[in-house]
């Protein structure tokens, strides 16, 4: 079995107070949020002008987002993400809020859960 195909992990140097394991040999902590958002009037040109946005403010790939997933549905878009900690997502929070916020998006409550496995391929 690869690391690939075992539940998702991170060195034990990037994540702190996690529950340690052992995966091929090495220590490594396990513990991720998978973040699903469902927001309204989400178009595919504002996901663009969003994403512009952030990569113009240093957040274009924020500290601690491993998975970034755009998906569209019905003319808008859902993201999903898979972020290491709650700390290094509300961190981010402070820079993406404003930013939907500026382009008329009408920010939802997300859905936040442990991830529990990533299987590549």
């Amino acid at each position: 079995m690869t690391r690939e195909q075992l539940p998702l992990r991170y060195p034990s140097s990037t994540v702190a107070g996690a529950a340690v394991g052992l995966c091929c040999g090495e220590a490594w902590w396990s513990m991720a949020l998978g973040i699903y958002f469902v927001h309204g009037g989400f178009t595919p040109e504002k996901y663009g002008e969003v994403i512009k946005k952030l990569e113009a403010a240093g957040a274009g790939s924020p500290k601690g987002r491993t998975y970034h997933v755009a998906l569209e549905s019905n003319g808008e878009i859902q993201v999903f993400d898979i972020w290491e900690t709650q700390a290094d997502f509300d961190a981010f929070g402070s820079t993406l809020v404003p930013i939907l916020a500026e382009h008329g998006v009408e920010l939802k409550e997300p859905m936040v859960a442990t991830v529990h496995n990533v299987i590549r391929g």
